[in-house]
């Protein structure tokens, strides 16, 4: 399945409390790997393709404000067995 890393602004979220419901939000309308800060008014997210109105009336039917989505990267080709693989990134020289 082909998804996108977005980035959503959402007016509204003023606490902790609030980026889990944002997150929750996201996460039952079929998001992963959500992260919601509430100092900075935002959400990134990975999603299937052609998914972003639904998450955004996701966030709207929350009770927050969402904006207006963007895409962070090109698509990622999502693992067939949805198991997330870690890597060590190493950097060399100064």
């Amino acid at each position: 399945m082909l998804t996108h890393r977005y980035h959503m602004p959402v007016a509204g979220m003023t606490c902790p409390h609030g980026e889990a419901f944002v997150e929750q939000a996201l996460i039952t309308a079929g998001a992963q790997d959500v992260h919601a800060n509430f100092r900075r008014s935002e959400v990134t997210f990975t999603a299937p393709a052609n998914t972003t109105a639904n998450l955004a009336a996701a966030v709207r039917e929350a009770g927050y404000r969402p904006g207006q989505i963007r895409t962070l990267d090109h698509r990622v080709r999502a693992e067939e067995d949805g198991a997330r693989k870690d890597y060590d990134l190493a950097i060399i020289g100064s």
